[in-house]
């Protein structure tokens, strides 16, 4: 399996996904008027971090790199009273 060219073709996809969750979550925390103390952060997992990934061993493909649970992430930090 090539992670190289796998990622590449995946990334944009991951990039667009990630865009839109944001938006999503932004939209319903407006709507159910939730503050948030800081902006919305996401990142899409960089292909040296798959890679030091697999050379340490910490996780083995079968078929995919979409089988990586943290391919794209979130963090989200609400201001509770």
């Amino acid at each position: 399996m090539d992670v190289k060219s796998e990622y590449q073709n995946l990334k944009e996809e991951y990039d667009d996904f990630l865009i839109e969750i944001k938006r999503i979550v932004e939209k319903l925390l407006k709507t159910n008027n939730i503050p948030i103390a800081f902006d919305i952060l996401g990142r899409t997992k960089t292909l040296e971090s798959i890679e030091e990934k697999l050379f340490a061993k910490r996780f083995t493909i079968k078929k995919s790199i979409t089988e990586l649970n943290d391919l794209v992430g979130i963090r989200i930090v609400l201001l509770f009273p």
